[in-house]
Parts: structure tokens; C-alpha cells; sequence
């Protein structure tokens, strides 16, 4: 059962960084086991996430298997019933593999923790770290621990372990947090370095040297999965070369990265910009644990800029599409969100009520009618 509790959350936002920054947290609500008996969809949404958490461990973080935790989370945020979350749930293909077979038997460690980083065999080894660390230390203190190094391999599994921490903070559940944490480290995938001692630039002014770099629009292969087309550009020279420190403001620290993030796609409705919108909101709630963001948020910079590369340059057929005329119902958004059968419309729809709530921009109901209507694709 969780040891976060709304107490240890508001008492993250007490840190100088968020203090400074007056960026909301996720909202965490009450502890996994408090007053789940006056909510039924919270007992449900609870006892689904358990035996969810049964399969992380037999199965590994497959793509498929690691979207439920964050669809369920999203669709009781959104309102949705007891009823609803179940037949979701019941909705679901299990695989029927098991990892158990080719687990390493290496144990994971506080002084050796980032030597296995990025390797799929050392999913129980990790699981047993972070449970073992959340006991021991707390959530909060394992959390700003290792939430720094992780944020630099933030692309990891396509933002994927990102989201799936959010959607974990925002039920304040250890367990779904240390499951989190340790399908980060198991998929980690680092952003090439970078000369600290260049001169910071702002986010969109990174994006657009992206854009304008010719070599970079060069690039070819667009077959592959999200994190295979951001390994593209990786790997190139001219890439690496445009990388540099991003500003990041004090006050607000990612508030320009989300309207950059929204821009693009309001632009380009595409497969990938999505996971980037999903995922700035998810970095909302690990924020706070970062201590000086400058350093961790470069990355996560660095890799959204990758992915805006693949959606823009790589895409193979045309994402624009224009937004809705009128601007939708937060309510009616909600009941449609949670009514539908598409993982992604779920999510980042939930995503972005949250970050109309944060920031205002009345955009993000745009952005949530427009992929209800027409979903975004991989291209």
C-alpha cells in the first residue's frame, strides 16, 4: 500500500524549486488505502492496479501490458465508474510469455544501481531495488534520489516509464511507483552529451535550429518504432552538434516546453507529439524531486526535440489537421474520454484538462475534441 501521502506530496511542493516555481503537482489525492470505501471507483480502480502489478512482474513493461496502469488512473480522473474501469480492464489481451527465464541474478544495489541501465534483463532485480528502497527510505527520498539520472534517459520506451510515473504519483501508490521507477531503469535510453559551458538557449529557439538544420532534414528511415526514429538523430553528428544547455525559467520551469509542445501539435497531429504532450505533463509531478532542474530538464529538452524531429521530418504521410471551430465542454470532454476504447484519446485527454488547468491555454480542449474525433496516428 502507498506510504505518499497528500501530507508527503504537499510537503514535496514545499522544496525551493517548487516553491519558486508555484507549478502545481499532479494531484495526488488521498493515500492508495484512505477512503477508498466511500469511492467505489477508487476501490476498483485500486484493486485492478494490483493485479495489473502481477503482470509487470511476470511479463516485463510491454508496450501493451505498461499502458494499462496509466489508462486506469486516466480514466477514473476522467469519472469514469466502477463499471467502466472493469470492463476496460476485462477489455484487455494478456500475453502469455514469461521473463522469469532470461532475468539476470545480479543484485541491484545503492552503489551500483546505474550500472544495468537500459537492460531488459534486469527488470526483477530493479523491481526488488526500488521496493526495497521505497520501505526503507520513503518515497519521497527514493524518488529524489534517482529521478535526476533517470530524467537524462528520459525517452525511454517512447516517455512511456515517465507517464507511468505520473499516472503513479497522482494515486500517491508506492507500488506503482517503484514498478514505474524500474521499468525507467530497465529501459532507459540515454541523450547524448552535450558542452555544458554553451551558451543556454530558450526550448524553441532549440526546436527551430532543429528544424533549419539541412543535414538533420536529410535524414532517412522512418520505418521503426518512436524510440528507433529518435535513435536516428542520436546518432548524428549534426544532431549532437545543435545540443545545447536550455534556459530554464525559476519561476516556471515548464511552462515554455509545454506551450512548445502544444504548438507542434496543434501543427502536426501526430503519434509521437502526443507522447510528448502526455509526458510534459507527467514531468509536472516529478518536478519537485529534481533539486537544480537545469541539468535533467536539458535532457528532457534534448529528447522531446528528437521526437518533435521524427514527427516532422520522418512522418510518411501528412499530420496536420485543423482544430474544432468551437471550443468543447471540459464535462462533455470528460464523459467522452472515458468513454473511449482508444488507449491514446484516453490519456491525453486527461493530459490536457490537466494542463488547461495548469496553464490556461484553452488550446488543450481543443487538442482533446480534435483527437477524439479523429485520433492521432503513427506515420
Amino acid at each position: 500500500m502507498s506510504d505518499l501521502t497528500r501530507r508527503d506530496v504537499l510537503k514535496a511542493s514545499t522544496l525551493p524549486l517548487a516553491a519558486a516555481a508555484g507549478i502545481p503537482l499532479l494531484a495526488a489525492g488521498a493515500s492508495a488505502e484512505e477512503g477508498i470505501a466511500a469511492d467505489p471507483a477508487k476501490t476498483k480502480l485500486m484493486a485492478l492496479l494490483r493485479n495489473n502489478q502481477t503482470y509487470d512482474w511476470q511479463h516485463g513493461f510491454g508496450t501493451r501490458m505498461n499502458h494499462n496502469a496509466m489508462v486506469l488512473v486516466a480514466l477514473y480522473r476522467l469519472g469514469a465508474t466502477a463499471k467502466r474501469l472493469q470492463s476496460y480492464y476485462d477489455g484487455l489481451n494478456r500475453p502469455r510469455f514469461s521473463i522469469a527465464r532470461g532475468q539476470r541474478a545480479t543484485k541491484i544495489t545503492a552503489s551500483n544501481w546505474t550500472s544495468a541501465l537500459g537492460r531488459s534483463d534486469s527488470v526483477h532485480a530493479y523491481i526488488r531495488y526500488f521496493r526495497a528502497r521505497a520501505k526503507a527510505d520513503g518515497v519521497q527520498a527514493t524518488l529524489k534520489a534517482h529521478t535526476p539520472r533517470l530524467v537524462q534517459g528520459a525517452a525511454a520506451a517512447a516517455f512511456h516509464p515517465l507517464i507511468k510515473l505520473g499516472s503513479g504519483l497522482d494515486i500517491a501508490d508506492t507500488e506503482e511507483i517503484a514498478l514505474a521507477l524500474a521499468n525507467w531503469a530497465t529501459s532507459y535510453e540515454a541523450v547524448p552529451a552535450h558542452d555544458p559551458k554553451h551558451e543556454a538557449i530558450g526550448f524553441p529557439e532549440f526546436v527551430a535550429s532543429l528544424a533549419n538544420d539541412e543535414t538533420l532534414r536529410k535524414i532517412r528511415g522512418g520505418s521503426g518504432n518512436i524510440v528507433q526514429r529518435m535513435r536516428l538523430y542520436y546518432r548524428s553528428p549534426a544532431f549532437r552538434a545543435r545540443l545545447r544547455p536550455i534556459k530554464i525559467d525559476s519561476k516556471k520551469p515548464l511552462h515554455v516546453v509545454a506551450d512548445t509542445i502544444r504548438s507542434a501539435f496543434t501543427k502536426h497531429q501526430h503519434f509521437t507529439l502526443l507522447h510528448g504532450l502526455t509526458s510534459t505533463h507527467a514531468m509536472r509531478a516529478v518536478l519537485p524531486y529534481l533539486g537544480r532542474p537545469e541539468k535533467p530538464l536539458t535532457a528532457f529538452c534534448h529528447a522531446l526535440g528528437a521526437a518533435w524531429l521524427t514527427a516532422v521530418v520522418l512522418a510518411r504521410r501528412d499530420s496536420k489537421r485543423p482544430l474544432p471551430s468551437r471550443h468543447p465542454v471540459e464535462a462533455v470532454l470528460k464523459k467522452r474520454g472515458a468513454a473511449s476504447s482508444n488507449n491514446h484519446v484516453i490519456k491525453v485527454t486527461w493530459s490536457c484538462l490537466e494542463e488547461f488547468r495548469a496553464y490556461g491555454q484553452e488550446d488543450y480542449l481543443l487538442l482533446a475534441a480534435r483527437d477524439q474525433a479523429s485520433p492521432a496516428r503513427f506515420s
